[in-house]
């Protein structure tokens, strides 16, 4: 498992583990032109490339909930710039793409989300394009703290 650590001044620190194949977020088990993003993970706080390199932990999986969503915490990880995105602002990128760099990101990553988020409105049953909410939802902790280096650093965890 490798890890990487970003450290921005413009983007909050993250940690982005994973089986790697590249340093744009392509995995060992994913690994096209357009599998350029990672997602976070509720449960640990960290970024990774897909559920099966989450899954390498052995830790139970937490989902976002919308209440989560709608407070704002970013959750997709773009591998080409680096930027981290809101879940509404890489839904409304259309064509699925950065909205920082323009990076084609694979539209199969859709048929993922409900391993990453709560997919599913205990009244209506609508999915994620429509409203989705989570009961008794609670925000994880904020890692806002920055430093200065623009770069992504990989290490062997």
């Amino acid at each position: 498992m490798i890890t990487a650590l970003s450290f921005s001044e413009s983007e909050p620190y993250y940690e982005l583990k994973g089986q790697f194949t590249d340093t744009q977020t392509r995995c060992i088990h994913y690994h096209t032109e357009l599998d350029i993003i990672a997602l976070k993970f509720k449960c640990c706080q960290t970024y990774y490339p897909c559920f099966q390199c989450h899954q390498e932990n052995k830790h139970p999986t937490v989902k976002y909930c919308q209440q989560d969503l709608d407070q704002g915490e970013k959750v997709v990880l773009c591998g080409v710039c680096k930027s981290q995105l809101t879940f509404k602002e890489y839904l409304n990128a259309g064509n699925y793409r950065c909205i920082n760099c323009e990076s084609r990101f694979n539209p199969g990553c859709e048929l993922h989300y409900d391993l990453y988020f709560d997919m599913k409105n205990k009244e209506n049953n609508k999915d994620i394009t429509g409203d989705i909410s989570c009961i008794n939802s609670t925000t994880s902790k904020d890692n806002t703290s920055t430093v200065s280096a623009p770069t992504v650093k990989l290490a062997d965890s």
